[in-house]
Parts: structure tokens; sequence; C-alpha cells
């Protein structure tokens, strides 16, 4: 067993990542840029797209911006109109362009249409863009390609105090083979995500009742058509605000991401959802502080079961700002990890996905009082190898001896004298072990297999810990 540990210690090194581990930001001085949605190219390059807001003209442009595998920047565009133009969804399509999508407020009888945009993925030239008037102040939020490099569109429509959600097929060229309502709730819906499946279509978002003015997160089904299927309602949460969706394609259903509201107080807190056949399988809530506001805005299925979802969240140590947030879950909901990624300011996370042995998520970062893309690679324990992450390490911690064989010690200091949280997980994130340390302990792990293992502690990066 001893050999077979030695021969692990020198071939952890070895199972090195293709891609760098980074998390850094994206701007200019002259305006603040924001990016919402994003898609990771075959060759592990990001596009992101958001938008521009320049503090000059008080000009908001659509934004893209394109980084290599490593990080670093390839091309920035900016989808531009007569009046403001946000972009808020991307993919990509067969054909290997990008077609963006989100909502232009240059529209004639309406406040604002749906906006398209194709570029080439390689250089960022612009193919086409269109904006469609179709119902009455109609904006994208989700976008999944076809097989024909055309494309299915859901966007919101509406007035401010009623709105519901559109499917729109596009062909190759961008214009509107069908457009249909869906509608099949007596309330107002606010859709946020569009999956396809191998059969047909789900959306995702939140329901507001109609006389209880309840918030809830709904799925619908439809065909490949825009014919529904079913629908479901989920009210096993109060006040319910939905983010994205994904699809759980080990053990089947839809993770949710939402943010959901302490009953009878005005907190809110990261929701994650599964939801499964028409019917909540679980949910829990993750967060660090009982009295602050937090958004669980995204989500993405894990290689290995689970989900990992993004937002924002205050640390123990933040008074005044929250951060970019990750949290992992096991298939069952149960917390594995959750880290945080941000500077002075207020950091906000908006997608997520994996890529391979990475999670990448994207998101807007405060640098120097200005809003700025965030972008980071980290391994699939939310592990950075530079980045604002590794600056802001409030604790320290230290093990001995390591390797070790029965008997791990731990010593923790803490910056406020506080028993900090810590545990151990294999290299998959499942937790193994999980307990609270003041100063120092020793842990008996006799129980623990010879292997490999993370060792976490609140607020830093884990260490790894090998047992003989």
């Amino acid at each position: 067993m001893r050999l077979l540990i030695t021969f692990f210690i020198f071939l952890f090194p070895l199972l090195s990542f293709s891609q760098s581990l980074f998390q850094r930001t994206y701007g200019t001085t002259s305006a603040e840029e924001r990016a919402f949605e994003m898609v990771i190219l075959p060759d592990h390059s990001v596009i992101t797209i958001g938008d521009r807001y320049e503090t000059s003209t008080f000009q908001r442009t659509g934004y893209l911006l394109k980084v290599d595998a490593d990080g670093n920047e390839e091309w920035t565009r900016q989808i531009t109109g007569n009046d403001d133009i946000y972009g808020t969804t991307v993919c990509q399509l067969p054909n290997g362009n990008v077609l963006t999508a989100g909502y232009d407020y240059a529209v004639p009888n309406r406040e604002y249409g749906f906006m398209i945009a194709v570029f080439e993925s390689g250089n960022g030239l612009p193919v086409y863009q269109k904006t469609h008037e179709l119902l009455q102040n109609t904006k994208a939020v989700d976008v999944v390609p076809m097989s024909d490099d055309g494309a299915v569109v859901l966007c919101e429509f509406g007035t401010t105090s009623s709105h519901t959600n559109l499917l729109c097929r596009l062909d190759t060229n961008g214009d509107t083979i069908w457009t249909k309502m869906i509608d099949p709730f007596p309330e107002n819906e606010n859709p946020t995500s569009l999956v396809a499946v191998s059969d047909g279509l789900v959306i995702g978002g939140s329901v507001i009742g109609a006389t209880t003015s309840t918030e809830n997160s709904f799925l619908i089904k439809t065909d490949f058509d825009g014919n529904i299927l079913w629908s479901y309602d989920d009210q096993s949460a109060p006040t319910v605000i939905a983010g994205k969706m994904a699809e759980d394609p080990i053990n089947g259903g839809f993770y949710m991401a939402a943010t959901t509201q302490i009953v009878g107080q005005p907190i809110y807190k990261v929701l994650g959802l599964k939801i499964d056949n028409g019917s909540s399988t679980w949910l829990g809530t993750y967060s660090t502080q009982t009295d602050r506001i937090d958004f669980g805005n995204a989500v993405t299925a894990m290689p290995d079961g689970g989900a990992v979802f993004i937002g924002s969240a205050f640390k123990s140590d933040t008074s005044n700002f929250r951060d970019l947030f990750l949290v992992r879950t096991d298939a069952s909901g149960n917390e594995l990890w959750s880290m945080y990624y941000g500077a002075s300011g207020a950091e906000t996370g908006y997608d997520i996905q994996v890529d391979g042995d990475q999670i990448v998520a994207c998101g807007k970062a405060d640098v120097n009082d200005s809003e700025d893309i965030i972008i980071l690679r980290t391994d699939l324990n939310g592990n950075t190898s530079v980045g604002i992450n590794d600056q802001n390490l409030r604790n320290n911690f230290n093990i001995f001896p390591n390797p070790f064989t029965d008997v791990l010690n731990i010593t923790v200091s803490d910056k406020k004298g506080k028993a900090l949280s810590v545990k151990i997980t294999d290299l998959s994130g499942r937790m193994l072990w999980q307990s609270s340390v003041t100063n120092r302990a020793s842990v008996n792990l006799t129980w623990l297999p010879a292997g490999i293992y993370l060792l976490h502690a609140e607020n830093t990066l884990p260490k790894q810990i090998i047992k003989l």
C-alpha cells in the first residue's frame, strides 16, 4: 500500500489541466462592463455576452468579450444601435458562428424589441444584426441552437405589470419561422432559461401568483414546435426568484438556481432546487450569514453527479459587500464546498459551466469603483491558481504530519479568534469529515482509507493531505 501511495504522490502533479486556472477581470476605465452569459468553444476559449455602459455619453451597448483557454483577451465587440442595447444570452451555432440575443430600445411603437446578432467566433467579425418587434416589449432571455444553424430564443414580453413567455424559432438568417406564446399559468411569468433535451425544450423561470403575490419556480416542457407537453409550478419554497436551470444528465431531472426569502424576514438566501418528473426532489439554502441578502443566479451539473451553483453572497468577515459565490452540492443537495471570489467591492456571478475537469464562471466585479467583467477558471473544487481569491484569504491553517498514518494535527488562525469550520473531502469534492476547530485539534482518522484527500478550512484554499 505504501508503494501504491508513493505512486499516487508522483502521479498527482502529472494530472494537470490542459488550461490554466485563473481569475481575471476585463474592462476599461471609461466604461462599465458586465457579462451575463457565456459559451465555451471546442478549443476551450470563452465568449461572454453582456453590456457596456459609457460613463461619458450614458450610452449602453451589447458587449462581447473573447478570451483564450488561459484567460488572455483575444477580442471585444460592441452591438450598437440608435438607443440602448442590452446583451443577455449567447450560443454557438453548428456552423461555428456565435449567436447573441438581447433587447433594443430603438423600436418604433414599442418600448423595446428582441435583438439578435451573429458573429464569427474566430475573429468576432459581424455576420448580421436584426431587431424584431413581435409583441409588446419583447426581450430575449435565453437561446439554444438548432441543427439547421437557426435557433430557438426564449423571450419575455408584456407590460411591467403583466408578462409571460414567448418562444421564437429563427432560421439561419435570423428571421422568424414561428412564434408561440407559452402561457399555461393564469399568473405573471418571468422566464429565465431554456434547455434543449432529446425530445423537446424546457423553459424555467418564476411565476407570481395573481392573488397571493407569492413567487414560485416553474418548468414548462414543449416539443420542438413549441407545443406544450406539461407544466409544473413548484410551491415547495416561499418567494422564489428563479435563476437559470440545467439538465442533470446523470440522474435525470433539472437543477435550478434561485433566491428565496426567509419567512417573515427581509432576508434572502441562495436556493438550489432539484426538480424531477413534475415534482420537487430537494431544495437547499446556502450562505454563511443569517441577516443578509444573497442571490443564486445559475447552476451547472457536475460530471460525477451533483451540481455547482453561482451567485453572490456575504462572507462572514464582510460587512458591506457581497462576493461572487460558488457552492457545490452532491446529488441530494448536501453542500460539499463553497468558495468566495471578490475584492473590495460587490462581485456577482451570473453564469457557470463545466469544461472537462474544470469549472468556468463569469459575471461582474467592482474594480476601482467601476464594474468590469470577471472570468474564472477553477478546478472541480473551486480552486484558482492566482487571483482575487488568493489575495483575500482571511485565515491560515497548517497540517502535520503530511503524509500521516492515523492522527492528523490541524492548527488554525482566525483574526477574530473564533472557531473555524474544517472538513475533509475526496478529490471529487465528496465530504468525508467535518468539524469546528479553534486554534488546534488532533483528529483520529484511523477509519479513513489510505489515499489522497483535500482538507478545507473556512475561507482558505484547500490543502492536499495523504493518508498512508
